[in-house]
């Protein structure tokens, strides 16, 4: 049986129709990636919540960059305080955000495209009787096998 699946939600859009801004959790493992240059892991960033009466409070320990620790304020919910944890560590590492931000982005290189592929037929060598085979001719890579 096929599933119908719900479409995606669309990003949220301003009432002037563009798309908002990442959040900060989203900017802090971005930065993360760029500043390690590989993609981020599970254990690289690590949000701890602390519930009190009046909100929650979040500490985020980002292990993949030094293990720099930072506190975000108090937030009604864990989700929130985890933003502003997130923030918080971006204004701490905010001279290497700035100087990524300014650095060229390195694009990957297309391939250009050289026109139309030739393909050469492959031919089965077939044994017929009464013609003498040939063996191959000694190449590099016959010699590597």
């Amino acid at each position: 049986q096929a599933r119908a699946q719900a479409p995606s939600p669309a990003p949220s859009a301003s009432p002037t129709g563009t798309t908002s801004a990442p959040d900060a959790k989203t900017q802090l493992a971005h930065f993360c990636q760029r500043f390690t240059g590989r993609p981020v892991a599970k254990g690289d960033i690590e949000y701890t919540q602390f519930k009190f009466d009046v909100g929650f409070q979040c500490k985020v320990t980002v292990h993949c960059i030094d293990g720099g620790e930072f506190v975000g304020d108090l937030s009604p919910t864990a989700k929130e305080a985890e933003k502003m944890a997130a923030a918080q560590a971006l204004l701490g590492f905010q001279t290497e955000v700035e100087l990524l931000n300014s650095a060229p982005v390195a694009k990957k290189r297309k391939l250009v495209d050289s026109g139309p592929k030739t393909q050469v037929a492959k031919v089965a060598r077939v044994a017929r009787p009464g013609v003498a085979s040939v063996p191959p001719p000694n190449t590099a890579k016959t010699d590597l096998n």
